[in-house]
């Protein structure tokens, strides 16, 4: 229990003495460390959008994703799923202690979702808040190697397109409260809309690069010899 601890020399009885109080400091450590993190999450959302208006390639921009947040304090282990139109798993983008991280890839080779993914992908499904516990989660690849600690998993989704998932897997002295988990959503939100972006561009350039390609069809005309 933290206590704050003040003494001070005093008179009792005639004699000298020394008074000391203990004071439970419990609910102000805990006000200190929830602050910090708020400031931390705004602090990484503040970053990610700053990477996301300079950086035009798709696979840079989640790998950059990924680094930031392992980067934040008490944020131990950062994921990113690609999934494409049809909601089969493809490239899988990850940081920090990235202990486990093989094996979820083997397990998206698969063709495999964890329960986290699954829920988190919902249509209009809030981010997913769990504790990674290997008895009760033993479908999941990341339960063995984080034991014990919390993974907020948001979907990755603008408009009717869903682009796939990201996880942060915190350390266990930092659990995750609600405030923290929405600003993980709004952060989710704001990546979902910059792949958006850059598929927009990236189609806008194919369709510029096909009209510019297009073959000319020529009619023949046989002209008299005369």
């Amino acid at each position: 229990v933290p206590v704050e601890l003040t003494g001070a020399v005093t008179t009792y009885r005639g004699r000298a003495a020394n008074v000391v109080y203990l004071r439970d400091i419990s609910a102000r450590k805990a006000a200190e460390q929830r602050l910090g993190r708020l400031n931390r999450a705004l602090r990484v959302l503040r970053d990610v959008n700053q990477l996301i208006t300079h950086e035009k390639d798709r696979q840079a921009l989640q790998q950059g994703i990924c680094d930031l947040l392992a980067e934040t304090p008490g944020y131990q282990h950062a994921w990113l799923v690609e999934l494409d139109t049809t909601g089969t798993p493809g490239r899988l983008f990850s940081a920090g202690e990235t202990a486990g991280s093989e094996r979820l890839q083997q397990y998206l080779q698969n063709g495999q979702l964890p329960v986290c993914i699954r829920e988190a992908i919902r249509v209009e499904s809030p981010p997913v808040l769990t504790g990674l516990d290997p008895a009760r989660h033993h479908d999941c690849p990341l339960a063995p190697f984080h034991r014990h600690r919390q993974v907020a998993v948001a979907r990755l989704a603008h408009g009717e397109r869903l682009y796939g998932a990201l996880g942060v897997v915190t350390s266990q002295e930092t659990p995750i409260d609600s405030e923290e988990v929405g600003l993980i959503a709004e952060l989710a939100r704001d990546v979902a809309f910059a792949l958006s972006a850059l598929e927009a561009e990236a189609e806008a350039r194919e369709a510029a690069a096909l009209r510019r390609f297009t073959p000319v069809s020529y009619t023949h005309l046989t002209l008299p010899t005369n």
